[in-house]
């Protein structure tokens, strides 16, 4: 979350043209990782008496790695093989 964070704030201060597909993906992973965080940090007491509590991290803990991370993964790669035209070939085709 963190690379994508960066990379959007990279493309925004010095290139200007980022995705906006990439840009959604980075708020919806603060959107989802902040407000639990904040809440863990800001009722201390509320953490420690329920144990429960940890369980609004779920969403975002399996959300974030498995759907939104390998997507935006995706789109990073494929917006640079298109804009710097490569051929990245899909097999191997060596001498055997």
């Amino acid at each position: 979350m963190t690379v994508l964070c960066l990379y959007v704030l990279r493309e925004r201060f010095i290139t200007q043209n980022t995705d906006f597909r990439i840009k959604k993906i980075a708020a919806l992973m603060v959107m989802l990782f902040l407000p639990c965080i904040l809440q863990l940090i800001l009722f201390k007491n509320h953490t420690l008496l329920h144990d429960f509590s940890v369980l609004k991290l779920s969403v975002p803990l399996a959300t974030i790695p498995f759907v939104l991370a390998p997507i935006s993964w995706y789109l990073l790669v494929k917006t640079h093989i298109i804009e710097n035209h490569l051929k990245i070939p899909l097999t191997f085709k060596g001498d055997c």
